[in-house]
């Protein structure tokens, strides 16, 4: 609602929503206490809309009188027109009757004119009747009017009042907000505060929320408390934390504050049983543990290279050795068949340097302490038969056999005091899981494991084999005229074993484990695990 005066100074215009109606209710038309005088002025509007409906003579059907003249041009003409046609009809009926006669017909009347369920009046009756309710709307009209004229006053005065002023309320604000819009020590007012209280990005509730998490999410960690009041303390051993900590422990924690309060004292549980712990450490099979002032270093089990057992015939020669790293043994070096000395039998030749086998004539296998031992199966077994690694490397045995396969073992022949060659050997070699060091010969590979005797000399693997005769030639397996891989004709297979004018100095079947004496092979590459459930002394290890 636009105030009238809105633009008349010096008047100060206010909102007729804001004017409150502090007269009495008015129940016919729905006014009441405390409505804004925008909605009395509506309501008066409407029902005074509504009698001027009322009054309306246009609004009346005036054709059952069959006027010659014009009828009444106004409710007061319309009015005094019914009431000359009731006294014209006084004669001739009872107004308090709704029987008729011949001038004076039944009707059927308004709804607002039904009594007691009695639809119909008489003409007379029911003119009657409208000039009582027209007379009646005539004094509320009365009545209205001076209400309207009261409203109107009582408008024109709120209209006239000066609008409200308001001043926010201000107080000192302690610490500074707002990255330093608000500096503590100073006032402000209250929607400055509440802005940055809100929405400052150090010291916001929005920042605070974004920290912390949402309230359901602390409450869901102050839920997730480990240690409860019935656990023991670690620093005082019999003790549950509550009783330890009776007074400042809190047995059911429902807030942030609760859990830090448990948590801290959790944590002085653990600092003050730590200092009173004096740290020890237990070597695995695989990891060396040191505890130095406190401070535990961890080394992974390496021993280095150490010589292996079962070879006193090495003099003045590296031996073969093995070297544990965690828990794998791995093995390098040369390793010599010890070789018995033709001249003096039962005897060991010395290996001096890697060459002293070279002009031995000789080839038989040396048996004896301290060096090899040939098994009932034809198989070399080194230290005779016993552990070929160190204690000191591991006390524990494999967790299975572990070989290098079929290769290929030499050994050097000084044929005169000008030329050498060298036989060949097909061996497998293999570490056992009882830390054996044994090697297989063809001979082996041609007995299976279902028969006692097999058929020997028939494996390919003796192309390779030497099997040389004393006093007989040396072979030139690439003379032009030697032909063992193609044939000239059928079943002509040439070998020119006269080329060198050289003969064997002894005679040598290098497939016999009994004279390979003299041949070497290495054990680069070999590798052997530990059983997982290593039971040595000084280590710990948890079995699967």
């Amino acid at each position: 609602m636009k105030p009238l005066n809105l633009d008349n100074k010096p008047c100060s215009p206010i909102s007729s929503n804001c004017v409150i109606w502090q007269g009495p209710d008015i129940p016919c038309i729905k006014l009441c206490t405390g409505d804004t005088v925008s909605d009395v002025v509506f309501k008066l509007a409407t029902e005074l809309c509504t009698v001027l409906d009322i009054l309306n003579v246009t609004n009346y059907d005036l054709s059952c009188f069959n006027l010659v003249a014009c009828g009444p041009n106004d409710f007061q003409a319309l009015i005094q027109f019914l009431i000359e046609q009731i006294c014209a009809l006084q004669n001739t009926t009872t107004p308090t009757t709704t029987s008729s006669t011949k001038s004076d017909t039944l009707i059927t009347v308004a709804p607002c004119f039904v009594v007691s369920g009695v639809t119909v009046m008489t003409v007379s009756q029911y003119a009657q009747a409208i000039g009582e309710k027209v007379c009646s709307l005539v004094n509320q009209i009365a009545v209205m009017q001076n209400q309207i004229t009261n409203l109107d006053i009582r408008v024109t005065a709120l209209e006239s009042v000066p609008a409200p002023t308001f001043t926010l309320p201000s107080f000192e604000v302690n610490c500074t907000l707002e990255n330093g819009v608000i500096v503590g020590g100073n006032t402000y007012q209250i929607d400055q505060i509440l802005e940055a209280l809100v929405n400052d990005s150090v010291y916001g509730y929005c920042a605070l929320l974004s920290s912390t998490g949402l309230p359901s999410e602390l409450l869901s960690a102050v839920a997730s408390q480990c240690v409860s009041n019935t656990d023991d303390s670690l620093a005082n051993p019999g003790l549950s934390m509550s009783t330890a900590y009776a007074g400042t422990w809190v047995n059911t924690p429902v807030t942030v504050a609760d859990a830090i309060t448990n948590l801290w004292i959790s944590v002085c549980d653990v600092r003050d049983y730590v200092a009173t712990v004096a740290l020890s450490v237990d070597d695995t099979a695989t990891v060396n543990l040191t505890n130095t002032g406190g401070v535990i270093t961890a080394n992974l089990t390496d021993t280095g290279w150490v010589d292996l057992n079962g070879f006193a015939y090495y003099s003045g020669v590296t031996k073969p050795q093995c070297r544990r790293i965690g828990n794998q043994i791995h093995f390098r070096g040369t390793v010599f068949v010890p070789l018995e000395n033709p001249s003096s039998p039962g005897n060991v030749v010395t290996l001096s340097s890697t060459s002293a086998y070279n002009s031995v004539g000789g080839c038989t296998t040396w048996s004896g302490a301290g060096g090899c031992t040939i098994d009932a199966n034809g198989a070399i077994q080194f230290n005779n038969g016993g552990s070929v690694i160190p204690a000191s490397v591991t006390s524990a045995n494999l967790d299975s056999s572990y070989s290098l396969g079929w290769i290929i073992a030499t050994r050097g022949i000084d044929v005169d005091a000008t030329y050498g060659t060298s036989l060949s050997s097909a061996m497998n070699v293999s570490i056992t899981n009882t830390k054996g060091l044994t090697v297989a010969l063809v001979h082996d590979i041609e007995i299976t494991a279902t028969r006692g005797s097999g058929v020997q000399g028939n494996s390919p693997l003796r192309f390779i084999t030497s099997n040389v005769r004393l006093g007989e030639y040396l072979p030139n397996y690439i003379a032009a005229a030697t032909d063992i891989h193609n044939a000239p004709s059928n079943a002509n297979f040439p070998l020119v074993s006269n080329t060198f004018n050289l003969t064997w100095p002894f005679s040598c079947d290098a497939g016999n484990e009994n004279q390979v004496g003299g041949f070497q092979f290495k054990l680069d590459g070999l590798i052997g695990y530990l059983e997982p459930c290593n039971t040595e002394t000084g280590f710990s290890t948890v079995c699967p």
